[in-house]
């Protein structure tokens, strides 16, 4: 499996192969709209193209900044985006005034980086980017010391897969207090996987639908974007009650019962497939974590 992945990685490293798309805002912003240039390159895998629900996601954000506090309601928020491959939602956060970071795996952060060289903030503008390397599922409380640093945590197409559920659980909650906002946009490609992801995180999580599948189909009536066959929502996650003890994060580690997360999670990020069609083979399965977690 590592000899694949090499080869996968060899490939979707070539920037001969990576094709360069444009995203605008709906909105105008000072100047005029937010233009970005986006590399991507979508058959080298999952984990390095940008997905209808990014798309989504930025045109929720832009409008929520709308009708919220006006066109600086993001100045100064310091944002997280998990599993960021191209990086669109994060970096148009950060062209909203936001200070973002970009995380990925090792093997897809050249691409993210790529991208916000690509897409600087202008000298006036009032955000800022940073690319990290995090992986899920694993101890990261010594490279974030201070719950709280982040006011959003963003993320798109995280939970396709049941496997990716206890590692993002107990990442958020590495990550989170009582004042933190996570918003995550997901398209319905299977209403038992769908439910059984939100079971799992309602343990621990309000979960929130804040914009409905109805909702988005109204961005793609007045041309914000494409249709597509799959329908995607926006959903709002809380903390219920405080923060996890640093006592129960660590009998949390105990039970996710993964022997190599970074391995599979690196050969899921290479698939050379699309979200409906995705069939990954020959990986270990991942522990629980559901034990232990009182609601």
């Amino acid at each position: 499996m590592q000899d694949c992945m090499a080869h996968a990685f060899a490939a979707s490293m070539d920037m001969q192969r990576w094709r360069e798309t444009t995203y605008s805002s709906v909105l105008e912003h000072g100047d005029g709209r937010i233009d970005l240039c986006m590399a991507q390159h979508p058959i080298a895998g999952l984990g390095l193209q940008v997905w209808r629900g990014a798309k989504m996601l930025c045109i929720y954000l832009e409008l929520r900044g709308q009708h919220g506090c006006g066109p600086f309601v993001y100045d100064g928020c310091r944002v997280l985006e998990l599993g960021s491959g191209p990086g669109l939602a994060g970096i148009f956060m950060a062209h909203l005034g936001a200070h973002v970071t970009l995380t990925d795996l090792e093997i897809v952060i050249p691409m993210t980086r790529h991208n916000v060289e690509l897409n600087a903030i202008r000298p006036t503008g009032r955000g800022s980017l940073g690319v990290q390397e995090l992986q899920w599922g694993v101890d990261i409380r010594d490279k974030y010391s201070r719950r709280g640093d982040f006011d959003l945590i963003i993320g798109t197409e995280l939970i396709y897969r049941d496997e990716l559920h206890a590692l993002l659980l107990i990442t958020l909650l590495q990550l989170m207090t009582q004042d933190t906002e996570v918003l995550f946009a997901h398209a319905r490609r299977s209403e038992s996987q769908f439910a059984r992801w939100k079971k799992r995180f309602e343990r621990c999580l309000d979960v929130q639908e804040v914009v409905t599948e109805e909702e988005t189909q109204d961005y793609v009536d007045c041309g914000f974007v494409s249709a597509a066959p799959e329908p995607v929502s926006i959903w709002r996650l809380r903390l219920i009650g405080p923060p996890v003890s640093d006592e129960d994060l660590t009998m949390l580690f105990a039970n996710l019962c993964s022997k190599d997360s970074c391995e599979w999670l690196s050969l899921l990020a290479l698939t050379e497939s699309d979200l409906d069609t995705i069939e990954v083979g020959n990986i270990d399965e991942v522990g629980d974590i559901d034990e232990g977690v009182e609601a």
